[in-house]
Formats: structure tokens, C-alpha cells, sequence
């Protein structure tokens, strides 16, 4: 992006050029002194052992890769939250169906993606002979406008908002289609 390179030269930074795969990352990075920290974000929590790799490296800025490991499914995710006043949609595996009188539409979306890839609009019981994969889930689809959010957790149990943007998705103006990720507009109040 023309907008990180320009951020790079003003700050000192470096590019360094671009990868196919996450698994070319701990190569890439390796003549990066090892006092400056790896932080990270979009589709490597699906490399977790990328991250364990660059973590004996450098110090990582984020979730630690167990952490990773230990989040990886919606189930676990919504274990974690149990009992907490945090709202998020209700997601169930491929197996289940709906609780009766459940309405509304349902995303298919892949364990392993980001940026909004091979997310759907799933036909449900309204198109039985199209299921979806033991790769997916189902997860509630909300009305509404996304955000993204920055905070920063001290590892103690609190944490502090940093900042949120609107996300957009799926512009065709921008290039994307269906759920995929194509930038961010902000700052915005929430």
C-alpha cells in the first residue's frame, strides 16, 4: 500500500518487500534487528505456529500464540466470554441447526480466513440441499454498521480502547466484493 510505504520513509522505517504466505515471514523479517518487537494483526491468529517461530525470535505485541491456539474456535471464543456483558452474535456449528423460532439470516464463514474471505449469506433451511462444510460454522448475522477497534490489554484483566474506525466491506468501488475487507474510515466515536 502506497499510504504504508510513504508512513515508512517519513518515519524510518523500511519495507520490506511483500510475502505469498505467512510462512515466508520468519525469513523475511530475520535481518530486522531483534530489539524491535513483531506487532501483528490480520490472518496471522491462523499461524499460530508462525507465531511461536517468530516469538523465540523477537518480542510479539499482541496475543501470545497459546493465547492464539486457545481462541481458535467460535466455541472457545464464546466460553471465554460466558457470563460476561459482552454481546456478540450467536454461533453454532455446521451440525446444528437453529433453535426453533430463530430468525434472521446466517453468515457461513471458514475457521481459518480473514479479511472477510469466504464469508456468505448461508440459505439455511430455506435451500436444504446445500450445506455447509465441516471447514465452517454459522454465525448470526446483525444489521448494523461494523466497526474495528484498537485496545490494549494489560494482561491483568483490563483494558483500554485505543481507538475504532468504520470497516468497510464488500465496495465494489474499492475492489471488493461480498464480506471482504476493503479499508477503514475513521476516526470514529462510539
Amino acid at each position: 500500500d502506497r499510504d504504508l510505504r510513504h508512513s515508512l520513509d517519513l518515519n524510518g522505517g523500511q519495507f520490506l518487500g511483500t510475502i505469498k504466505s505467512f510462512r515466508e515471514l520468519p525469513e523475511r523479517i530475520a535481518d530486522v534487528p531483534a530489539d524491535v518487537p513483531l506487532v501483528w494483526g490480520g490472518g496471522l491468529e491462523n499461524e499460530p505456529d508462525i507465531l511461536e517461530q517468530i516469538s523465540v525470535q523477537r518480542r510479539i505485541c499482541g496475543v501470545s500464540p497459546d493465547f492464539v491456539r486457545r481462541v481458535r474456535t467460535p466455541q472457545a471464543l464464546d466460553e471465554l466470554f460466558q457470563g460476561t456483558a459482552l454481546l456478540r452474535p450467536r454461533r453454532i456449528s455446521c451440525g446444528e441447526r437453529p433453535v426453533s423460532g430463530e430468525s434472521g439470516c446466517w453468515l457461513k464463514k471458514p475457521y481459518r480466513s480473514g479479511g472477510g474471505l469466504g464469508i456468505e449469506l448461508w440459505p439455511g433451511m430455506d435451500n436444504p440441499g446445500r450445506d455447509a462444510a465441516d471447514s465452517t460454522y454459522l454465525e448470526q448475522y446483525i444489521e448494523g454498521l461494523p466497526f474495528s477497534v484498537v485496545a490494549h490489554g494489560d494482561g491483568w484483566g483490563d483494558a483500554t480502547l485505543i481507538g475504532a474506525s468504520l470497516l468497510l466491506s464488500g465496495l465494489p468501488e474499492l475492489g471488493a466484493t461480498g464480506f471482504q475487507f476493503c479499508g477503514n474510515v475513521g476516526p470514529a466515536e462510539l
